[in-house]
């Protein structure tokens, strides 16, 4: 399950594992290390990804993964994302004329 907050968690085992091989690749050697080596652990012993500790900076930058991983199921992943979106550290970026 990806617990996006206190309030909002949703998702499936397989659905969580994709997510995070995914877009762990991609947030590696950006994201807070404690908590990435935490959550590989949570994902793979209980198959939860926690955000709700993440930085205003992590959390989107977790976000931008998800928007741009190709291969996650794209009706979950939009569930996801719009869960994310609705979150209060959601920053929405500028747009690009």
């Amino acid at each position: 399950m990806i617990f996006v907050n206190d309030k909002k968690s949703l998702g499936s085992k397989s659905f969580t594992e994709d997510v995070f091989a995914s877009v762990k690749p991609m947030i590696a050697n950006d994201i807070d290390a404690d908590w990435l080596e935490e959550n590989v652990d949570e994902v793979e012993f209980f198959s939860d990804l926690d955000l709700t500790d993440l930085s205003v900076d992590d959390f989107n930058l977790l976000l931008t993964a998800v928007e741009s991983a190709d291969d996650i199921d794209s009706h979950w992943k939009g569930i996801l994302l719009t869960a994310m979106q609705a979150d209060p550290r959601f920053e929405k970026q500028a747009e690009v004329a």
